[in-house]
């Protein structure tokens, strides 16, 4: 498993370079902790606190607009997210649960991808009705 190193930190002061940096002296209870989320089936409230950023992107920095929010989960959070998303991906290819043109969210897919595809077979179908009725309508 592997989590982008990041040096931004969530309100618990620690980025995820922290755990990975320690990982040795801490794996242990860190699993212990995420079977804990998994088993009982309960993501804690304080994982669930985000230190939100506004990012400034243009035009007139006195209008809130102009900002958009990013949102810093702490570390465990993301290690737990990242541990669930893991093994629901796996449960799920391995059952064939995935439906084939499933685009967001995928490793190696986007739904812009998939938009275009849908465009260009919307355009093909088009293209071949119209031959098929100028056929039918030839002979």
């Amino acid at each position: 498993m592997s989590l982008k190193n990041t040096k931004s930190a969530g309100y618990d002061g620690l980025s995820i370079s922290t755990p990975k940096r320690c990982i040795d002296n801490i794996s242990d209870a860190m699993a212990t902790a995420v079977n804990d989320v998994i088993a009982s089936g309960c993501f804690p409230d304080s994982l669930k606190t985000a230190q939100v950023t506004p990012i400034y992107k243009k035009g007139d920095k006195s209008k809130t607009e102009n900002y958009h929010p990013i949102s810093i989960l702490p570390a465990f959070s993301k290690v737990v997210e990242k541990v669930i998303y893991t093994q629901l991906m796996t449960f799920l290819s391995q059952h064939n649960l995935i439906f084939e043109n499933q685009n967001g969210f995928m490793k190696n897919k986007s739904t812009s991808k998939n938009f275009h595809n849908n465009v260009i077979a919307i355009v093909l179908k088009h293209a071949i009705t119209t031959i098929y009725i100028t056929k039918q309508i030839s002979l």
